[in-house]
């Protein structure tokens, strides 16, 4: 066997994973990655072979000397969501800077993080930066759910603005900007909304 092959070695190590072997495909890969340290899909592969072991620290610190070596940041992260650490992710993502739209990628993805989390405070800074980044009507009407149970009542009249100035806006949505504006007395806005709530059919 050639011991250069990145396919067979590859096919090898996604074989010894799956099937809990993986000491029959760990030293290989790692005598390859000994002549080719930058090779990031097979240390990808090692770091499998290590976490089907049980041995994660071992996992981890495959994959970070692969990012020291020019790996994209991505691969550790997934591992960190993979095993479910998801403070160590949110900080991994953090740590990643992008321009445009892989920006708007990488907050949604940072928001979702925080929200299985349950930080609802991060989850609305996030979002508020990917409504200004790329405007989007569920990104609109998820701020306005998150200032409500956060009780930021500002922050709810702004984003309920936002919210009913939608063509398309969720019936659920427009309750929740009907009783702000009854808690708020505003007597006008709240016809206008329940209006609205009353032409639907669904309602």
């Amino acid at each position: 066997r050639n011991p250069d092959d990145k396919v067979a070695l590859s096919a090898l190590a996604q074989a010894a994973a799956s099937g809990q072997r993986p000491a029959r495909a760990m030293p290989a890969v790692e005598a390859y990655l000994q002549r080719h340290p930058a090779d990031a899909d097979l240390r990808n592969g090692l770091a499998d072979l290590k976490l089907s072991t049980g041995d994660v620290d071992a996992a981890i610190a495959t994959l970070a000397e692969g990012m020291r070596l020019g790996a994209p940041p991505e691969r550790l992260l997934g591992l960190y969501e993979r095993i479910n650490a998801l403070d160590e992710a949110v900080a991994q993502l953090e740590r990643i800077q992008r321009r445009g739209p892989a920006e708007a990628k990488r907050l949604t993805h940072l928001a979702r993080l925080h929200r299985y989390r349950q930080d609802l405070a991060a989850e609305y800074a996030t979002l508020t930066k990917l409504q200004a980044l790329r405007p989007a009507p569920e990104t609109a009407i998820r701020l306005l759910e998150l200032a409500l149970w956060l009780d930021d009542w500002d922050e709810a009249r702004h984003s309920a603005g936002a919210v009913e100035a939608l063509p398309a806006a969720g019936l659920d949505a427009l309750r929740e900007i009907r009783d702000l504006r009854l808690r708020d007395r505003d007597t006008a806005g709240w016809l206008r909304v329940a209006k609205r709530i009353a032409e639907r059919p669904e309602a």
